[in-house]
């Protein structure tokens, strides 16, 4: 069901642990309303979400999927935009409580609907499944923040190559030429990430910029440090200008912003990288007129060293994942057989009529 469908993740696996953007998806202040959905694993989160977000394609929205960043092939959220409405998997790690229930946020959980003797007779089971899942999550985030501190190593390295200055000036030179001021306050940011560390490698949504913007500006920086002031400069300049921005951050180190779209201008500005390549026929700039090539020449080899060092270290966190994931399987496996499932479909019938008919009893 992804084709067509813009893409994005609301967490990811990061250099100092686990980053979520949940709670602050939604602004209850704008009329936004949250369905957060609980309930334990096999319960039927996800396939409720997919088929909210197939309702919402055939009423003429634009629904945009959240993926689950340790397992992609599983949503974690629905964002329907049109009707100022959200979906989101409450359960943890990305937990979500309301703060003004019923005025903004419901609670469902298809959890009402499991048969909990069942699940007590395989209590041992899923006891020791549970703690396994745990060490496997556990290992992969060592694996990056190990990957973390080598990633920081080349960017301090590539920022001693940089400079800083004429990146700055390119930067605002992009935003006076795409931004007019606007009569209102600043703008907001809603971040996200458009690629993660998952348990099936990186996986990146890039295939679904040309679904969030008609005009797109890719900034090729193998290096990452001219595009992280750039970005940084066009974010701010957007904002200050007056429009909201869709901030895409690092995986690893979320407050390094490394795209920006501006959902009002149909505009994004885009870095491509080694970790992250992007078909499309956008305009693209090369970020070498930044730095300084004989500075680099005396860093590359240990740049080149670190790279090797990243990748292994980013293939044994994803493989920890992949084996984390397999474990959840297998959990999945005690809850599926003690799911009643016609209560998910009453639930998805709730959650359809509180968006599309205002109306949630």
């Amino acid at each position: 069901m992804q084709k067509n469908y813009k893409k994005l993740f609301l967490a990811s696996n990061g250099a100092e642990g686990f980053v979520s953007y949940f709670k602050e998806s939604y602004n209850p202040r704008e009329g936004w309303r949250a369905f957060i959905i609980k309930g334990g694993p096999g319960t039927g989160k996800s396939s409720i979400m997919k088929t909210v977000a197939k309702s919402a394609k055939a009423a003429g929205c634009d629904p945009v999927l959240v993926f689950c960043s340790s397992d992609p092939d599983s949503l974690d959220g629905v964002i329907i935009n049109e009707k100022k409405a959200i979906i989101l998997d409450g359960t943890a790690p990305h937990i979500v409580e309301p703060t003004l229930y019923g005025a903004c946020e419901i609670t469902v959980n298809p959890g009402d609907y499991l048969d909990i003797e069942t699940l007590r007779e395989n209590f041992a089971e899923i006891r020791e499944k549970t703690d396994e899942n745990k060490f496997y999550h556990l290992a992969a985030s060592r694996y990056l923040s190990a990957a973390g501190q080598v990633k920081k190593d080349n960017l301090r390295l590539s920022y001693s190559a940089l400079d800083v200055l004429k990146a700055q000036k390119y930067a605002t030179y992009l935003a006076q030429k795409y931004f007019v001021k606007k009569e209102k306050a600043p703008g907001t940011s809603f971040n996200c990430f458009l690629n993660a560390v998952t348990s099936k490698g990186v996986v990146d949504y890039g295939d679904t910029i040309d679904l969030w913007c008609e005009k797109k500006v890719v900034i090729e920086d193998k290096y990452l440090a001219a595009t992280g002031e750039i970005m940084r400069i066009i974010k701010a300049k957007a904002q200050s200008a007056g429009y909201d921005v869709v901030s895409l951050n690092d995986p690893l180190y979320p407050d390094v912003c490394r795209h920006v779209i501006i959902p009002e201008l149909s505009l994004g500005f885009f870095t491509e990288s080694r970790e992250l390549k992007f078909e499309t026929d956008a305009r693209r700039i090369h970020a070498r007129r930044f730095y300084d090539t004989h500075a680099l020449s005396g860093i590359k080899n240990r740049m080149r060293f670190n790279n090797k060092v990243y990748d292994e270290l980013i293939k044994c966190a994803s493989l920890n994942l992949k084996k984390a994931k397999q474990i959840h399987d297998i959990i999945e496996e005690y809850y599926i057989e003690a799911m009643d499932f016609s209560g998910a479909k009453v639930i998805t019938e709730k959650l359809l009529k509180a968006i599309f008919d205002k109306n949630f009893k």
